[in-house]
């Protein structure tokens, strides 16, 4: 902490003191003006800063002084005060004007009993952490860079471009305003899976591209957001589909197309050639002697099985060649 300032004062009633204390050499060695406040008023948190500069505060006494001069004005500030309580305010601004420095203490000043009020003076703006002053001012980053008070002023429409191209980028009284332009005003969202894109309530809106012709019951449309080009995507393997033909079953997608299994059209019987026409929507058993072997003769035991061995139609004793008698020759 480095001491700047030090009045000291005499009164019928008593003595007084005041002592404005710096953070550091650095900064004040910045500050070109300082000006002391004394304010009838509840609390430090209660004081706004702005309203002292506007002299909206009740006010008993006021102090400027240039730093790094000499000044005795500070005992008259002090002879000047009444009995009470009031909040003794400091602010140390730069040779531009910035706000630097502030500090606030509240103390109860009495008739008779000595006073000595010490001010300390903390960073007033930070724009940067770990910097006290102001930067040079960026436009858009909600911070008070050259500590003058006010939030991004600007210089001109270029300071205020948004890359909103549903606003208007305005700079009046050095604050960047963006009205909207009328809903229904073309722009472009950036989105290229969106076409037909308007203004809507300062929003740049488009309708979502529609992909629905590479649908299929194995594929869906959609858009590549990098092209803004259609495309099919496959649904998941197993999905259900039709592949329109009866001879398969079950039919499930696999990679974006349908098929399925051969259907199983047999019969069990070992005499009938199994088939499935698509032709007829239905499956064929047709008896094929081709596929028999020898039944009979007479007291054959494939004459007593149960079974069409020649797969003529017939079993056992229904069929002719179990039952036909031998001529003798």
């Amino acid at each position: 902490m480095v001491q700047a300032f030090f009045w000291s004062s005499c009164r019928d009633d008593g003595e007084y003191g005041l002592q404005v204390v710096f953070p550091s050499e650095e900064l004040r060695q910045k500050t070109a003006f300082l000006q002391i406040w004394v304010v009838e008023i509840g609390s430090c948190e209660q004081l706004s800063w702005e309203s002292l500069a506007k002299g909206e505060e009740d006010v008993v006494a006021h102090l400027g002084v240039v730093v790094g001069g000499e000044s005795s004005e500070g005992e008259n500030l002090l002879r000047g005060i009444p009995e009470g309580w009031f909040a003794f305010a400091a602010e140390g601004r730069t040779a531009a004007g910035a706000h630097l420095l502030r500090g606030c203490r509240r103390e109860k000043v009495e008739a008779g009993v000595p006073l000595t009020v010490q001010l300390e003076l903390q960073c007033a703006c930070e724009p940067i952490a770990g910097t006290c002053g102001p930067v040079e001012e960026t436009v858009g980053n909600g911070k008070d860079d050259d500590c003058d008070g006010k939030t991004d002023e600007c210089r001109s429409e270029v300071d205020c471009d948004d890359g909103n191209g549903c606003t208007q980028d305005l700079c009046i009284v050095e604050q960047c305003q963006h009205p909207h332009w009328p809903d229904t005003t073309r722009c472009n969202d950036g989105n290229p899976c969106t076409e037909q894109d308007v203004c809507v309530n300062g929003v740049c809106k488009g309708v979502d591209k529609d992909c629905s012709a590479y649908d299929d019951q194995c594929q869906r449309g959609e858009c590549d957001p990098f092209t803004g080009q259609c495309r099919p995507v496959p649904l998941a393997d197993g999905t259900d589909c039709d592949d329109g033909l009866y001879c398969t079953e079950p039919d499930t997608c696999s990679g974006g197309i349908c098929s399925g299994s051969e259907r199983d059209c047999s019969d069990q019987d070992s005499c009938t050639r199994d088939e499935c026409s698509e032709a007829e929507q239905g499956c064929r058993n047709i008896l094929d002697p081709s596929l028999g072997s020898v039944e009979g003769p007479v007291g054959a035991d494939n004459c007593s099985n149960g079974k069409d061995d020649d797969c003529d139609g017939t079993t056992d004793m229904e069929d002719g060649d179990c039952t036909a008698c031998s001529s003798d020759l």
